[in-house]
């Protein structure tokens, strides 16, 4: 199973998913912040995140976006419905509110991308 790293300043939509992927049997970190993202992504280095694009601004977002190391494939979760149209370095741009079908769908397809689906 691959692991995942849940990226929102909303705890609880935080929660929601995170609660959802271990049920699936995902392993999973979380962080609200952008530092403690990094953080997380140095030490446990994830094949995939989810993460909201405002962090609580955009630009945090896309700064995050710009600095997680690789390989791991990005998800982005946003309401924002012009975020798709903008050309972003990410694996996909799903727009909330996502259903779990959809995100679970996508983890699998960037998890199978990375070579870590399971």
């Amino acid at each position: 199973m691959p692991r995942i790293l849940l990226v929102d300043d909303d705890e609880d939509q935080l929660a929601i998913r995170e609660m959802v992927l271990q049920a699936l049997g995902h392993e999973v970190r979380t962080a609200t912040t952008t530092q403690a993202a990094l953080s997380l992504a140095s030490a446990w280095p994830p094949h995939v995140v989810v993460m909201d694009l405002r962090l609580p601004t955009a630009a945090e977002g896309y700064a995050l976006i710009e600095r997680l190391p690789p390989p791991s494939r990005i998800i982005v979760l946003t309401g924002d419905a012009t975020a798709r149209q903008r050309v972003l370095p990410v694996f996909r741009v799903l727009e909330k509110p996502c259903p779990s079908r959809v995100l679970t769908g996508a983890i699998a397809e960037a998890a199978a991308q990375d070579g870590t689906a399971g």
